[in-house]
């Protein structure tokens, strides 16, 4: 390695959060088709219907089942209520201040994960897997209505929720060559300096 190097910071800014606003959860469980296999594909009833969460649908085995009043956070919240090899529907609600695209996670415990955004289908994932989904909704200003699907086989079903990005921010690079602007570089000061090791300065 010949010479000196500087390397300036081009990292752009993060977009800025627009955080919403959650309102109420809540759950209903123990759908299951015919073949569970076939549950991700089953529209069942709370799908396409209004949310009525005094109504009392029919579960497998014809078991009666109900909406029930949740507490959602980042933290995996156990659903052991709602059975195996089932289909578990999740509604929530989130309000914003204005119009915009915000990053969220979710946590299916392994199981699938389909989400409707006031009405319409944004995602579906066949497959599930052990960590959050990571997913960008567009909402509206206003209340925006948020509908999730998970079907579990043998695991238990478990759901979490939260909003915001990583750490690892935009893509890169993040830095740019700029030895040659402040007279480093091959042809620069002690460009003819050869060195065996790397020393790294960080500074503003």
């Amino acid at each position: 390695f010949h010479g000196l190097r500087v390397y300036a910071n081009v990292k752009a800014d993060a977009p800025k959060l627009v955080p919403p606003k959650v309102g109420a959860w809540h759950a209903i469980g123990m759908f299951r088709a015919a073949n569970p296999a076939d549950n991700f594909k089953t529209a069942f009833p709370v799908e396409t219907e209004k949310f009525q969460p005094d109504k009392t649908y029919k579960g497998k085995r014809d078991m009666p089942t109900k909406w029930a009043a949740k507490e959602f956070k980042a933290e995996p919240t156990p659903l052991p209520d709602v059975g195996q090899n089932c289909a578990t529907y999740v509604r929530g609600t989130l309000e914003m201040t204005a119009a915009a695209e915000v990053p969220f996670a979710f946590g299916t415990g392994g199981s699938t994960l389909t989400v409707w955004v006031n009405g319409e289908k944004v995602f579906a994932a066949e497959k599930g897997q052990p960590e959050p989904f990571p997913l960008s909704l567009k909402l509206k200003q206003g209340a925006n209505e948020l509908l999730v699907k998970m079907c579990n086989t043998d695991q238990p079903q478990s759901f979490s929720f939260s909003a915001g990005g990583g750490d690892g921010g935009p893509p890169g690079p993040w830095f740019t060559d700029a030895s040659a602007a402040w007279g480093f570089g091959p042809d620069g000061l002690a460009s003819d300096a050869k060195g065996d090791t790397l020393a790294v300065a960080d500074f503003t």
